[in-house]
């Protein structure tokens, strides 16, 4: 009974220590179960008479995709995907992503046992507003943003969402490769690392999605080729700018007063933003601020876009110089080298 008694305190103060992230663990597994107990079998939403022909192209598109992804890339082979969750028109989950207010380091999120990341999920958007107030009461910069898919690492089956049948091919096979990435490599503690590795891995999967597709020298490889021209422009673009941003942060003095600092801030992004108009097609870099200052992007912006894309670049030499650019050894020398917990 002794045994029983300090088995009983030992859980019960590890819970009031624990007590912010047990009720978030709680919010998120509901949100989370809700969703894979609501989610249908794709057998299933393909056999219903109510459901529109154009759901069962895309579907059928997505298993396709799927079947591309394990057996041609060497992507893990789950139950993702196998199944379909109707979001009716609303976002499903939201990330908040915080950063220090003057230089450019994310704040990170620890979880137990999957480690840091760099930004934390909600599937409830009033929960999610609530912190991003509490972080923003504390002199913080946050963004809190819906996502258009999210990966639970291969430990639950994560569905196809409904808002995904209405991207474009090119962009759905990136989407989804890049989820599978995360499913098939993944490093604790290397939030930038696995999300820089998914982003690359769902780009270049895209490119072999739609070369296998429609042949190498179709109109849609080159579309798709052109609109990948047009976002490493943008990457460089905003990488180099973060650089910049945070050496303005670097001459900052502690003794100058926040709206010194604040008003400095504010006219080197509005500058930023509109140095990024040039690189649309078509369009004029703007000629005065952008609206308002609540209106400009802020750190977290910044970070959150560098989370995904600071080590393009670095992931782009290693799959060229090191396996020819060939997608599935790249794949699986990092699975080989990272195994998937």
């Amino acid at each position: 009974m002794k045994t029983v008694f300090w088995v009983l305190l030992i859980l019960l103060l590890a819970g009031l220590w624990q007590r912010e992230w047990l009720g978030y663990a709680y919010m998120q597994l509901s949100g989370g179960a809700g969703v894979i107990l609501r989610a249908r079998p794709v057998s299933e939403v393909m056999a219903a008479a109510d459901v529109p022909d154009s759901v069962r192209q895309q579907l059928r598109l997505i298993e396709a995709m799927r079947r591309f992804g394990i057996d041609s890339l060497g992507l893990r082979d789950t139950r993702n995907y196998t199944t379909y969750y109707d979001q009716h028109g609303r976002p499903l989950c939201y990330v908040l992503t915080v950063a220090q207010r003057y230089r450019l380091r994310v704040v990170p999120f620890h979880f137990p046992v999957i480690g840091d990341f760099n930004y934390k999920g909600f599937f409830d958007q009033n929960r999610g507003r609530a912190e991003q107030q509490r972080w923003q009461q504390q002199g913080y910069d946050t963004e809190l943003a819906p996502v258009a898919a999210y990966s639970t690492l291969g430990y639950f089956p994560d569905p196809i969402l409904s808002g995904m049948l209405s991207l474009p091919e090119g962009r759905l096979a990136d989407l989804l490769f890049h989820e599978m990435t995360h499913a098939t490599v993944f490093r604790k503690n290397q939030h930038e690392w696995n999300e820089n590795l998914a982003s690359f891995v769902g780009q270049q999967g895209a490119a072999a999605w739609l070369a296998h597709r429609y042949g190498a020298g179709s109109a849609a490889v080159g579309a798709f080729e052109q609109n990948q021209l047009l976002r490493q422009r943008r990457v460089r673009y905003y990488v180099q700018a973060a650089a910049r941003l945070d050496s303005l942060y670097g001459t900052f003095s502690p003794a100058w007063a926040v709206a010194r600092k604040d008003s400095l801030k504010h006219a080197f992004i509005a500058r930023l933003m509109a140095g990024a108009e040039t690189l649309m097609p078509g369009r004029t870099p703007l000629q005065k601020p952008l609206r308002h200052v609540q209106d400009l992007p802020n750190n977290a912006f910044f970070v959150g876009f560098l989370t995904y894309n600071a080590r393009s670049d670095e992931f782009a030499r290693v799959f060229r110089e090191d396996y020819k650019s060939d997608l599935r050894a790249f794949l699986k020398g990092f699975v080989q080298r990272y195994q998937h917990p």
